[in-house]
Order: C-alpha cells, then structure tokens, then sequence
C-alpha cells in the first residue's frame, strides 16, 4: 500500500514525528492510525493505518480535471490530548546489542567476603566447643 516509516534513536517526551506523505490505497479511504497518534514519545510504538472501502470510484477534486483523483484528508491530531504523566526519572528506550551498563555489584567481592566471614566463624565455633570441652 505504502511503504512503513520508522523512526529510531528519538528521546522521551520529544514530539511524535508528522507521518511523511498521504497513505494511499485503491478503492478505500484513510480514515487515521490506531491507537491514536500519541503528541510525545513515552516508549516503542506502531501505529496501523485505518481503511474504510470506498463503494464507487473515486471523485475528482477538481471538476475541471477528471483526471485529478480525490486524495485522502490528513490525519489530524486530537485538539486536547491527554497528556501522559511524566516521570520523576526519565527513562532511556532499550537499545538492542548495547554493551550493558555497570551497577556497582561486585559479586565476586561479596563471594570472597562471604566466605572469608564463613570461615572465620566456623573457626571461632570450633575453638570455643573445642575450649569447652577441654575444660570439662
């Protein structure tokens, strides 16, 4: 019908981009996107066009020009958009095959520590039941 458009690396809360161009298709009419078009970015989105069959051909926009077809009206955007609320933090989208980022969990660290604390009780239990017994 007409070729998708995408668009990438856009940041949170920037404004949707305009559709390039008017979607066309034969023996129907385009009658907007579903969902809505959101008016800012808030995450991944794909808005599907809607079609509605036209009954007969087409009418010439021009009286004068037969030749001239009628094109679809553009989209419009709602007069009042709800807003979604914006949060505290703004998140960035999820790139695909990005190196993944550091969070200050040092794992191996904390296995060493564990260990170690481990150790040193068991051995301090055992030197005390060991005392104990020596004692009588």
């Amino acid at each position: 019908v007409f070729p998708d458009q995408v668009n990438s690396g856009l940041s949170y809360w920037t404004l949707t981009p305009e559709f390039k161009g008017v979607p066309t298709r034969e023996g129907y009419v385009f009658k907007g996107w579903t969902p809505v078009v959101a008016e800012r970015v808030t995450g991944n989105a794909y808005y599907k066009a809607v079609w509605e069959k036209t009954e007969g051909p087409v009418q010439p926009t021009n009286p004068t020009d037969p030749t001239e077809p009628t094109k679809p009206e553009k989209p419009t955007k709602p007069e009042n958009p709800t807003k979604p609320e914006k949060p505290d933090t703004p998140t960035k989208p999820c790139q695909p095959d990005t190196e993944v980022p550091k969070t200050g969990d040092n794992s191996a660290d904390n296995m060493l520590m564990g260990i170690f604390l481990l150790t040193l009780s068991t051995l301090g239990g055992t030197l005390l039941w060991y005392r104990k017994r020596q004692r009588g």
